[in-house]
């Protein structure tokens, strides 16, 4: 599955279904006492995040990509948890070559790293390829070089392979301080299988890196990486085996993460991660298991320690790629006018679109509460959790209709079994695409 989030099904609108909600008086009289306005440019610590929440785990916002806000928040939360809950990794949806390239910049500075991520992403027409973004990975090396020696971040990446050309470049650093071993035929395989593979060759890796593994766990000479790289290699190794004929994405993204934790043996550590909105609920839906709700019922190590915070969003816009299946179904009036809005978009990669979570397009039952406690142009938090909550009786506010129907998968599944926390974003502004 391509990481890119919209796909023409995504984009295509289905129909409308009713929501359980409680009585509105004990849902407002709930909220008046539970939300609180947020500043991500300030230092203030929100009142609404308590000891409970950060004796947690693994703490996870769900943003939907293309608004240029979320990137401040994210930043924002992650000092806090840092300075709160001890938080010392940062999840982001890139995958593991991305992720070694962006520490690598962390560490040295040398912004030929971020380029060449930030590149692939432009080349890609992702969302992930947009200035605010850029920005962030730059705020979060100040960060990064402000810390003493001991306290260091590391940013670890859980998606399927992204970028093949720059896979080859990964794969020889880590080699490139092995000890040669004679006849070490699987490495070199895997050295060329890589110069050559598209993505389209992905299940042939697959099958190569399972039966890698098998050999090295007879033989660990055949590896040929006895040196410092060596964890690193078999976690890419791994990483490669996970992909076979139906295996879901979001089922890649948690046997990735927990190999990490495995390989690198950090079960006791804290973690805080920015990932698609689907990706963060810590209960299915549409019968698909998410990377969240797969941690939360398959994982002893997180198990009943997730918090996960959604983004919700009302009048705001968000950087579209405008693919060739979105303009089959998009009226060419609409494409024309959202390119003239504004020249940042001239181009005709990307188009400025509507996000809004009050609209049928992508309507959420409960965000017409949400607003009367939250000002235009700004970020309200909201927690969901605390005593007498509505939301631990019901789905107000967790089931999604429109282009993007989710469903919990189990009908008795309440809103605080999908999350904790809602930051809800009025008149949040789209992504400025980064030039090609």
């Amino acid at each position: 599955m391509n990481y890119r989030p919209f796909t023409l099904s995504f984009l295509l609108l289905s129909t409308l279904y009713s929501f359980a909600q409680p009585d509105s008086t004990t849902v407002m009289d709930y909220l008046r006492v539970n939300n609180e306005t947020l500043d991500p440019g300030s230092a203030k610590t929100p009142v609404l995040f308590d000891g409970d929440f950060y004796e947690q785990q693994l703490f996870l916002f769900g943003e939907t990509h293309g608004s240029a806000e979320p990137h401040s928040v994210d930043i924002y939360l992650f000092k806090i948890l840092y300075a709160k809950a001890g938080v010392r990794n940062y999840i982001a949806e890139v995958d593991d070559t991305k992720a070694w390239m962006l520490n690598s910049y962390l560490e040295d500075g040398k912004e030929e790293w971020l380029k060449k991520v930030f590149a692939s992403w432009i080349r890609d027409t992702a969302q992930w390829a947009s200035q605010e973004n850029f920005n962030k990975y730059r705020e979060l090396r100040k960060f990064y070089q402000s810390l003493p020696a001991t306290g260091k971040f590391r940013i670890i990446g859980i998606d399927l392979t992204q970028d093949y050309s720059l896979l080859k470049e990964h794969l020889a650093w880590i080699l490139a301080q092995s000890k040669p071993v004679k006849g070490a035929m699987y490495v070199d395989t895997l050295k060329q299988m890589v110069d050559t593979i598209t993505a389209s060759g992905r299940r042939e890796l697959a099958g190569f890196s399972r039966r890698f593994l098998g050999q090295l766990s007879q033989n660990m000479r055949l590896a040929g990486t006895t040196g410092k790289n060596h964890k690193q290699f078999l976690h890419l190794l791994r990483s490669f085996s996970f992909v076979e004929k139906g295996v879901t994405r979001d089922s890649i993204l948690y046997q990735n993460f927990v190999d990490y934790v495995e390989g690198y043996d950090i079960p006791d550590e804290k973690f805080y991660g920015l990932l698609g909105y689907f990706h963060c609920l810590t209960a299915g839906f549409n019968k698909v298991p998410t990377f969240a709700s797969l941690l939360q019922s398959s994982s002893d190590t997180f198990s009943g320690k997730i918090r996960t915070m959604v983004m919700q969003a009302s009048s705001g816009k968000m950087m579209l790629p405008l693919t060739a299946q979105l303009k089959m179904v998009m009226p060419r009036v609409v494409i024309e006018k959202a390119l003239r809005s504004d020249p940042v978009y001239a181009d005709g990669r990307y188009i400025p679109y509507d996000l809004s979570n009050d609209q049928p397009m992508m309507m959420i039952k409960g965000v017409e509460y949400l607003k009367r406690f939250s000002e235009p142009k700004g970020i309200t938090l909201f927690r969901l959790n605390a005593a007498g909550s509505p939301y631990a009786a019901g789905k107000l506010s967790a089931e999604v209709s429109g282009f993007q129907t989710l469903k919990f998968t189990d009908p008795g599944a309440v809103t605080t079994d999908a999350f904790s926390y809602i930051l809800f974003f009025r008149d949040a502004h789209a992504c400025t695409p980064l030039p090609r």
